[in-house]
C-alpha cells in the first residue's frame, strides 16, 4: 500500500500542491502516505470540531472531567488542543512525564510527527515490537496493570494493543485493576468479556456526563 501510494504521490497532478509543500519531509518509502494522512486528519479535525455536534460535547466534557491520563490510538490533536493534555508519542517524550498534569499516550503516533504514524500492516508489526521492548510500552503496561481503565469509542481491534493487553492480563493472573468499556452496541459483549472487561452499554457522551454528575454529588469534583 505504502509503495503504491508513494508512486502516485510523486507523479500525480492531484498531489502537486501537497508534494511541493512537503516533499522535503518525504524521507522514506512510507513518508508520502503518512504525510497525506496527516494533512487529511488536520483538515477534517478543523471542520469536525467547528461543528456543533455530539462529538464536541464528549470532548468538552472530558476536558472538565478529573482525568489525569488518556491512552489513544488516534493521530489527531483533539486531546492536546481541547483537553489540555500533554502528548507522549516516543520514548524520548517520557523525560517530561512528571511535569505534566494530564497526559495522553499516543501509541499509534501523531499528525505532528509523520514518522510516528502507524498506518500499514508493517507499521503495526513494528509497533508491537517497540511496545513490547520500549519504554513507552513499559509505561502502557504499567497503566493497564495498575489503573482502572475505561475504554470509550474504541473497538479493541488493533493487534498491537490487544497483544500488549493480553500480555498484561496473563502476567497479572487476575490481580489487575478491573477495566470497563463503554459501547452503544450489545453485540460485542462476549468479545469484551473474554478480555476481562465489563461492558457498559450506553452512549459515550451520556456516560461522561453521568460520571461527572456522580463526582460532583460525591464532592470529588467541583460543579461548573
Amino acid at each position: 500500500m505504502a509503495e503504491d501510494y508513494r508512486e502516485f504521490w510523486w507523479s500525480s497532478e492531484k498531489m502537486k500542491q501537497e508534494r511541493e509543500k512537503l516533499k522535503h519531509k518525504a524521507i522514506s518509502k512510507s513518508s508520502p502516505l503518512k504525510i497525506s494522512i496527516s494533512e487529511y486528519v488536520k483538515d477534517i479535525s478543523s471542520s469536525k470540531f467547528s461543528e456543533d455536534n455530539e462529538f464536541n460535547e464528549e470532548i468538552m466534557e472530558l476536558k472538565k472531567a478529573n482525568i489525569d491520563g488518556i491512552i489513544t490510538t488516534n493521530w489527531d490533536n483533539y486531546f492536546e488542543e481541547y483537553c489540555n493534555a500533554t502528548p507522549f508519542v516516543t520514548d524520548d517524550d517520557l523525560s517530561f512525564w512528571e511535569s505534566s498534569d494530564r497526559k495522553v499516550l499516543k501509541i499509534h503516533g501523531s499528525i505532528n510527527n509523520y514518522g510516528s504514524i502507524i498506518a500499514s500492516s508493517s507499521d503495526y508489526k513494528r509497533r508491537e515490537k517497540t511496545l513490547n521492548k520500549g519504554v513507552l510500552g513499559s509505561v502502557l503496561k504499567t497503566i493497564l496493570a495498575t489503573k482502572t481503565i475505561v475504554f470509550i469509542g474504541y473497538s479493541l481491534s488493533d493487534p498491537d494493543f490487544i497483544s500488549i493487553y493480553k500480555f498484561v492480563l496473563k502476567q497479572m493472573q487476575g490481580l489487575h485493576k478491573q477495566s470497563y468499556i463503554v459501547t452503544p452496541f450489545d453485540d460485542g459483549k462476549e468479545h469484551y468479556q473474554k478480555l476481562g472487561l465489563i461492558p457498559i452499554v450506553t452512549d459515550g457522551t451520556f456516560f461522561i456526563n453521568q460520571l461527572k454528575k456522580h463526582a460532583i454529588e460525591s464532592d470529588i469534583l467541583l460543579s461548573d
